[in-house]
Order: C-alpha cells, then structure tokens, then sequence
C-alpha cells in the first residue's frame, strides 16, 4: 500500500473555478493513472472571508464536466478524509503542538502597525522583506514572557522557526531535473497558525499532504518559492518530502508571455462550458499545454496527428520525460480548431445534444443577473445564444455604422470618451465586482465628466457587445466583467478613431 502513487489537486473554492486548475488536474490524473495510483481531490478552504460553498460546488462540477474524476475527496470520502481543511482543524491544532514543543515553531505577537513599521524600515534600508533576522523579534521571546502574554489574551499567530544555523533548503524538481535551492537567512518565519486559529496554506497543506500519503506533488511554478517553506516543515516534523513537479504557468499569447488570467483573458472553466466547448476538445487542448507526445523521427503531418488525443490516451502514455517545463501559451486559435475538429465530427444525435446541454448550462450561468435579461429573451424573436454572444468572442467586429448611432458628434470624441472612461475604471478595477458598482463607475464618471448620459450608454454599450441592440447595458458588462470591459473599450477606441 505504501508503494501505491498517489497525486492530488488541491484548489481553494474562492471564485471562479480557473481553468489553470483543470490543467494541473489533468498532469496529475494521467500521472498516476499511468502508474495505477490515487487521484485525490482535498479543497483548502482555510480562508474564511473568501470560500463559499458556491465556489466549492462549481469545482465539483467543471472537473467532472470535463470528465477529470477523483478517487477520494469531499463529496465521495475515502481512507484519509476528512477532505475539506476546515473540517480538518483539531489535526492541525495536534501537530502544530509537536512544533512549539520541539523548539520549531513560536508564537509571534506583533501587531499589524507593527509588521508594517518593519517592512516599511525593511524597505527604506533596501533588506529583503519579510519576518527574518533582526526583525524577528518574538523568536527572542523567553519562555515566561510568552505566557504572560497568553495569560494576558493578547493575539497572536504561530510561526515557524527557520533554522538559521543551517545555510541553505535544497528540493529536487523532478521537471527541471535539478537540485533548487535558497539560503535559509533569505527564508522568513512564515505564519503556520492565523490569529483566528486557521492554518495558513503552507502548514495545512505539508500536514495533509504527509496523512493522506500523497507521494508526488505536480503544480505550477509560482509554488516553487514556497517549497522551500515546506521542505522546512516535512524537516521540521521528521517527514519524507514527496516528489515535486513544477510545471510551466499558461501564459497569454502576447509579446511579453504574461500569466495567464482574467485581466486579459477569460480563465473560468464555467466560461468555457458557457462558450460552447466541447470538454474532449478543452482537455485535449489542456494536455498539449503541459505534455509533448512529439517523437524527433516524426514528419510534419505526423506530428500534426499527434496532436489529436483523449483523456484515456493520455493516461494510458504519459510519460514524465515530456512533461513541458517552459509555461505554454493559451493560444484560443488553436483551442478553436480543436473544438472544430472534435464538434464536427459528433454523430447528429450527439451534435443536437452538445447544442442542448449548452442552452441549458446557459440558464445556470446567467442564474442571478438582473431580470430584464430574461424579459429581453423571452419578448424578442431571438435566441439566447445570440443575446449572450458577446461574452464568449475574443474579439469583436466594430462596425463603423454602429459609432455614427451614438450621438457623438465626431469619431475623436468618441475615442477620447471611452478612453477616458477605461481610464477611470482601471483605477480601482479590483473593486468592480457586481452590478451595482457598475452602475456607481458610470455615475462618478458621468459626474466629473458632464457628458451626457445617452451618449455615454450607446457608446458603451457598442464598445463593450459590438452592437447597438444588446442586453441592458450593466448586465452586459456585469457578465463580460470589469478587465474585459476594460479591454473592450481600449480595442473600440482604437477602432473608432480610425474611422473617417
């Protein structure tokens, strides 16, 4: 049993379902499939303010769409549960008892003025940033000290005490195929247990991951920093560390190969359902991502064969030796033709069943959007695709036609006005998260600027659905969200003040 493989994905149910967990899913999956082993699922909701059940539930529901299923997790159990962090709390609270009492973790009671005071010193004096050093101050704390200020109720957070008397962390990545190391006075003390009795990541993860056995960790680079924060811990408790993989961010298909994500791109699993892709073809998509099934003897058109495979195929080859360590581009021309390739070749029973499950996911996705979308729907003699088109089109087609409707008096005007009003917008872009603040964005905008407010509308509403009959406009932009309105507006003032 001991020998058996064993992988997880471990999301956190704090937004939308991302399409860049689907795609370390999928290396885990056929990583241990291959092999016979586990694929296990454990959601990492230890923090409180962000996690909702919604979140969790869209999780369950994109990766089994997309037919990414797990053998032990929250909904079906299994020999390690419980699988879901917060419910896991008393088996945190145990082992974070073994660390204070070997000496490797301490309580810290520094104040948020505190902690900001030191970066602010850290910072002015151009030393690295963080709770290390000099500015550790609670390591030094006495023993008598530290129970006065329990006694006291002051509070606190538990951290880990990095062993400065050692040089250097060092982890294998089984990708790179090379030894990666930081040098512990670089390391901070890194918070294990928050001020309201939750596990921070690092620690909650190391723990679960040693229980439930997991043998080979396989996630994205961006965890690479923080490996050596939890080869510190496996050391700390005794533990063998796991395997660890690191895989390639999906990056933008832009000059600078940027991270993939919602201020540029749509990165929701829903929206892909939503947009009408068909999941063989989005996984398939996916595993070219991180996986070569390249061979050098190939030919070219070989090569473009190789390039059609399903999930069980990939489970059944996978090879560690392909895994990609550079981070893919998420090339949406190459998905298209996937998602051609595999729609156009459904028998016509499947093709109007495809069609169905998508008119139907349409009602869930829009579930909770203000009513007047549905009475559009419901009073005009077009369907519901076409109303909602928009949001699924990477680009649009401006027609010149629809600016000369807004009530602009020239197409500079135009330009400068939705310039100015992505300007404004992407000031607190983060803050834009519903109908209402929207509404309050157009508002102060039409405020300060004193430009009229039809004008404002019609041409918004151009820029934002490349129609001049759309939606009501707050929805429209509700739906598409805040950084892609933000694109929008850039791309339709460019159009626009090309237009003569």
């Amino acid at each position: 049993m001991d020998s058996e493989i064993r992988c997880r994905i471990a999301p956190s149910p704090t937004g939308e379902p991302h399409v860049g967990t689907a795609y370390i899913a999928l290396m885990n999956l056929a990583f241990c499939k291959k092999q016979g082993g586990k694929f296990i699922l454990r959601i990492e909701d230890t923090d409180q303010l962000r996690s909702t059940k919604e979140s969790e539930n869209n999780i369950f529901e994109s990766l089994n769409w997309l037919g990414l299923n797990w053998d032990e997790g929250p909904d079906i159990g299994g020999p390690y549960g419980p699988y879901r962090q917060s419910e896991r709390l008393s088996i945190y609270s145990e082992y974070i008892k073994v660390l204070l009492k070997s000496g490797h973790a301490y309580f810290c009671f520094c104040t948020s003025k505190e902690l900001d005071e030191m970066r602010k010193t850290q910072a002015e004096g151009k030393q690295n940033l963080g709770y290390m050093g000099e500015a550790s101050k609670c390591r030094k704390l006495s023993e008598e000290e530290i129970n006065r200020k329990l006694a006291a109720g002051i509070p606190y957070v538990i951290r880990l005490k990095v062993p400065y008397e050692i040089e250097k962390t060092s982890f294998y990545d089984q990708v790179r195929k090379q030894d990666i190391s930081r040098a512990n006075n670089l390391i901070d003390d890194q918070v294990l247990i928050k001020s309201d009795g939750f596990p921070t990541y690092h620690f909650a993860s190391v723990v679960d991951d040693h229980l439930m056995k997991i043998t080979h960790v396989i996630r994205g680079e961006e965890w690479i920093n923080s490996t050596y924060k939890h080869i510190l811990l496996y050391d700390s408790f005794g533990w063998t560390p796991p395997k660890f993989y690191h895989l390639g961010l999906l990056r933008n298909p832009d000059a600078n190969k940027t991270k993939i994500s919602k201020r540029k791109n749509p990165v929701s699993l829903r929206w892909f359902r939503a947009a009408g892709y068909y999941p063989k073809a989005l996984i398939n998509f996916l595993g070219l991502m991180g996986y070569s099934r390249y061979r050098e003897e190939m030919s070219e058109e070989e090569k473009k064969n190789c390039e059609v495979f399903t999930l069980e195929t990939l489970k059944n080859e996978f090879d560690e030796k392909k895994i990609s360590s550079t981070g893919p581009a998420f090339d949406f021309v190459k998905l298209d033709d996937l998602n051609f390739h595999y729609v156009s070749k459904l028998s016509e029973e499947d093709f109007y069943k495809h069609l169905s499950d998508r008119i139907l996911y349409l009602r869930e996705y829009f579930k909770g959007f203000n009513s007047h979308f549905m009475d559009r729907y419901l009073r005009a003699e077009k369907e519901i695709t076409y109303w909602s088109s928009f949001i699924f089109k990477q680009k649009l087609a401006y027609q010149k036609s629809d600016f000369e409707k807004t009530k602009c008096d020239n197409f500079k005007e135009a330009s400068d006005i939705l310039k100015d009003f992505k300007n404004a917008i992407s000031k607190n872009a983060e803050e834009i998260t519903s109908i209402e603040h929207i509404q309050d964005a157009i508002k102060n905008f039409l405020e300060e600027t004193k430009i009229s407010s039809k004008k404002l509308h019609m041409l918004l509403r151009v820029a934002i659905t490349g129609s001049a009959e759309s939606l009501p406009l707050y929805d429209a932009m509700t739906m598409l969200g805040v950084y892609r309105c933000i694109i929008r507006c850039t791309e339709a003032s460019d159009f626009v003040k090309n237009c003569k």
